[in-house]
């Protein structure tokens, strides 16, 4: 049996003006493999003292119970000022 490679995506968010975002922000919804996904951020943290960020089900509710989704991704945030505190994980 033959293995399809995955889905592959990219998604770019800009994001103006950082320090004046709500403690939680959401990303315009992009899709991805037929999925609809977003971005989560807590500037400030969630629960923590540092960015907090996360990739979304943008359409979850619609979703059957108990359904899952494998999904491998990576996060870059920019730093236009000082590109050296870039950072990719």
């Amino acid at each position: 049996m033959a293995v399809e490679d995955p889905p592959a995506g990219r998604f770019t968010w800009t994001i103006d003006n950082f320090s004046r975002l709500p403690k939680k922000h959401y990303s315009d919804v992009f899709t991805v493999g037929g999925y609809k996904w977003r971005i989560l951020i807590f500037p400030k943290g969630n629960n923590a003292e540092h960015l907090s960020m996360y990739i979304d089900v943008a359409d979850s509710v619609t979703m059957p119970y108990g359904w899952t989704r494998f999904a491998q991704f990576s996060l870059t945030v920019v730093n236009q000022v000082h590109s050296k505190y870039s950072i990719r994980k």
